[in-house]
């Protein structure tokens, strides 16, 4: 008897040292230790019975159109000779507003020809920074401004289409011209486009409803 209790009293003594190495009180230890399916529970992980229960991450995106086509470029893509601010009837594209960041980052960069662009559409499912969006769309993250542009001339006074017309931003992922992944942002505000591009990671994120570009593949 007088071994088992030497024995209980040393197992007592370490396991209040790993209490108290983990930030615990003898308070917590006495609660833990008068609940008995919590001492249950401890048991079946100490004999590798107790059942682990992975709960999946609720995903930001969700899909909002599973393929939209833009044509490839022939030629160089001069971003200035497109990105102009004209709402007349004349207009390609009618573009109200081009942002301070936008003309500094893009507006001298010209986009080389490449195939036809095989995109996807993304509703945000709630507000997020870059990150978290970046990471779920993986490798398939970036576009071009060349291809902002074709979606853009489809719905060049602001027809329905893939690109959302109800003032809510449509973003993309592009490299600019000095080959920085930026966010840049398209909506459409009544009269024209307004589009902008921001650093990725600008604390100020994303709203939910708000729609997200990846690129599936170049043909």
């Amino acid at each position: 008897m007088s071994n088992r209790n030497e024995f209980s009293a040393g197992l007592g003594a370490k396991v209040c040292g790993a209490v108290a190495d983990a930030g615990g009180t003898p308070e917590e230890l006495n609660g833990f230790s008068e609940n008995v399916t919590l001492v249950k529970q401890l048991l079946a992980v100490i004999r590798g019975t107790a059942k682990i229960v992975v709960t999946e991450v609720a995903k930001i995106l969700q899909l909002a159109k599973a393929k939209t086509s833009v044509p490839a470029l022939k030629t160089l893509f001069v971003v200035k000779d497109h990105f102009i601010v004209d709402v007349s009837d004349k207009a390609e594209v009618k573009i109200s507003y081009i942002g301070d960041n936008f003309k500094q980052q893009f507006i001298k960069q010209t986009v080389a020809p490449r195939g036809e662009l095989n995109l996807s559409s993304w509703k945000l499912s709630k507000n997020s920074l870059d990150k978290p969006i970046l990471d779920e769309l993986g490798d398939k993250q970036e576009t071009d401004i060349g291809a902002v542009y074709d979606l853009m001339k489809l719905q060049p006074k602001g027809e329905k289409g893939v690109l959302l017309t109800n003032g809510y931003a449509n973003i993309f992922y592009c490299r600019d011209a000095a080959g920085v992944l930026r966010a840049v942002d398209v909506r459409w505000d009544g009269d024209g486009w307004g589009v902008d591009s921001c650093l990725v990671g600008d604390p100020r994120g994303w709203n939910e409803g708000y729609q997200v570009f990846s690129c599936n593949s170049v043909a």
